[in-house]
């Protein structure tokens, strides 16, 4: 449109509407980079809900028998899965969700979520394996609380720092 105003008016400027042009364009092009580069990144699950194809999910995504590359780490958005097949670092056993409609602190969101992880553990591994796992617990925060995240999400890992190995740490 600006070319053409450009052309029946005789007016400067064609120049810069062809910039403009070129450089939405790219802008485009990059923008659908980068959409199909995060949707292949993405973990599949099956039908069931098991992942079939590592990739990365967020947090508040996890799902009891979700297997994780690395442990998570502080404040955690996303996490990287595995299928349980493979070796690997972490292991979602358990989660449930903290009562109340108030954010009650960290530190009681804290305390909570270990002894809801620590209490379960025997129930899940069986109480002879129980030591042989360290938890790990992500749990919301005062933000994703206030978006609905109610969720503690029970994970172990071989307190020894090895991979666990492909299948399931749940008791047979």
């Amino acid at each position: 449109m600006a070319l053409r105003r450009i052309r029946t008016n005789r007016r400067k400027g064609r120049g810069m509407a062809i910039a403009g042009i070129v450089l939405g364009a790219c802008w485009m092009v990059l923008l659908a980079i980068v959409g199909i580069v995060g949707a292949l990144s993405q973990a599949d699950r099956g039908t069931t809900g098991p992942v079939t194809a590592g990739g990365t999910v967020p947090a508040q995504d996890l799902r009891v028998g979700d297997c994780l590359v690395t442990l998570p780490e502080g404040e955690t958005k996303t996490v990287k899965l595995v299928a349980c097949a493979q070796p690997h670092r972490a292991e979602v056993f358990t989660s449930f969700p903290l009562p109340g409609s108030r954010f009650p602190g960290a530190d009681e969101v804290d305390r909570r979520g270990a002894g809801g992880c620590l209490e379960r553990l025997p129930l899940n591994v069986g109480p002879t394996r129980a030591d042989d796992y360290e938890v790990h617990y992500p749990f919301p925060t005062e933000h994703s609380w206030s978006l609905g995240d109610r969720q503690v999400h029970c994970v172990l890992s071989a307190r020894d720092g090895t991979l666990l190995p492909g299948g399931s740490a749940r008791a047979p």
